[in-house]
């Protein structure tokens, strides 16, 4: 479905520096002689065909098909940014890894250190929602509500887990998803906002917290939820606290919209899943391993996983045709491909630009974290390499157009194999050569003479 080449994707994009650096560890099995070396995980084996298929629902033109069945309002404005001349082009994911960076050649690097390989040299998106950039972003983002943690625990604090959720039926607010976040946004400040929320909080002795935004869609449609880690300095039991925070997020939901006080059975669904509250002694790690979730890990749903709904990913995994989702009692699939992919694109259009984790305002400053968005994050090369095989332009131009045989994360699985498998600096480079030639690759590509950064 997806067969894209460097025609498909051309080499403009859009305005402003999208960043240079990837981390990716290898998705394709290559079949080659170094095969048996490969450390193969289901978690991110295919994260460039997911990005493949990202790039392919969000190119206009797909866009637009897609948007007049429903998604985004039906101009597609949301998916595509007008340039200086004159001509739409797809949001940043669109070109994530694919086009050349500001700094140095397209690179495909190894650091022994980390057992990784990844690409050095290309834009990336920063977007919490892209296959690869995003469980970088969340590893970061995991070490940070652990530094908290440890913070919150050095200073006596105890720390409380929470959902909170809202009632969302198919077609409440429209059936769009980004009205609902909006007022579950809403609803949140009007839950902190007050004297009423002032005394709670104090009453409680709140030092801190970390709020996460999470999505499935189910049988009743989309449904996202906040997930916050709460650390508070009292001994309120874990009833009253679940009790002043229910009266609180009520209160928000009300007044957002999001909850009807004349609806008795809507009110009863809430008074029951509403607010969910759970200590988090002896499980820190635990908590913010799920607070920040690994966007394949936690979110892919199997066929035959016994889960309501599925995440974000799991949708774009259909659309790409790697999973079938969930099956119906009769063994049917409940989401086409086409289905799959419109709701994925909902789900990118209501919270482009959003991070996934927030920290309480001023926190990250008390706990000594430096304030870094998605995209700085995404852009970072933290990781020193020790081999790196550098494509020249006419050879990274090849290897875009057989990317539809996985070139992108095959490459970096024969890097990877070749070098835990003994390959000298040169017989490594030889054997991404080989890979390449056997599938119509006609290019260059040498030892890179600086052993340099990636991320």
């Amino acid at each position: 479905m997806f067969d894209q080449t460097a025609a498909d994707r051309s080499e403009t994009a859009p305005p402003g520096r999208l960043g240079h650096s990837a981390k990716s560890a290898t998705p394709p099995t290559p079949q080659t002689e170094v095969e048996s070396h490969l450390r193969r995980d289901e978690r991110v084996e295919d994260r460039f065909e997911l990005l493949r298929a990202a790039a392919f629902l969000l190119r206009a033109e797909h866009t637009h098909a897609l948007v007049g069945e429903g998604v985004g309002g039906g101009d597609g404005a949301v998916f595509a940014r007008e340039g200086k001349d004159g001509r739409k082009r797809p949001v940043r994911m669109a070109y994530c890894r694919w086009n050349v960076g500001g700094q140095g050649a397209p690179t495909a690097r190894y650091a022994s250190e980390y057992g990784r390989a990844f690409w050095s040299g290309l834009q990336t998106c920063g977007s919490a929602s892209c296959p690869v950039c995003g469980p970088k972003i969340g590893e970061r983002r995991k070490g940070e509500v652990l530094k908290f943690v440890e913070w919150a625990e050095g200073a006596g604090a105890r720390l409380l887990f929470l959902t909170l959720t809202a009632p969302h039926r198919p077609y409440d607010h429209g059936g769009d998803l980004a009205s609902f976040t909006a007022s579950l946004a809403a609803a949140y400040k009007h839950a902190r906002s007050g004297s009423k929320a002032t005394r709670f909080r104090k009453r409680v002795g709140e030092v801190g917290w970390v709020r996460s935004f999470d999505y499935t869609h189910g049988r009743n449609g989309h449904h996202g939820h906040y997930h916050i880690l709460a650390a508070v300095c009292s001994d309120v039991s874990n009833a009253d606290f679940l009790d002043g925070v229910r009266s609180l997020w009520r209160l928000g939901c009300v007044k957002a919209g999001l909850l009807d006080p004349n609806d008795a059975k809507q009110m009863a669904a809430f008074e029951k899943i509403g607010v969910d509250v759970r200590s988090c002694d002896g499980g820190a790690d635990g908590a913010a391993r799920y607070l920040v979730k690994d966007e394949v890990a936690a979110e892919v749903a199997r066929p035959d996983a016994k889960r309501k709904g599925l995440g974000a990913e799991g949708l774009l995994r259909i659309a790409a045709g790697l999973d079938v989702g969930p099956l119906s009692k009769d063994g049917r699939p409940l989401y086409s491909p086409a289905r799959a992919g419109r709701l994925w694109l909902e789900f990118v259009a209501a919270t482009f630009g959003q991070s996934r984790v927030q920290f309480q305002p001023g926190l990250k400053k008390r706990i000594g974290l430096d304030e870094k968005t998605d995209e700085e994050v995404a852009d970072e090369e933290r990781e020193a390499s020790d081999l790196g095989v550098e494509f020249s332009v006419e050879g990274w131009r090849s290897l875009r157009g057989i990317d539809r045989s996985r070139a992108r994360g095959g490459v970096l699985n024969v890097l990877a194999a070749a070098r835990r498998g003994g390959g000298a600096d040169e017989e490594v480079v030889a054997a991404v050569r080989a890979w390449l030639f056997a599938l119509g690759w006609t290019g260059t590509a040498r030892l890179a003479a600086n052993r340099g950064w990636g991320s």
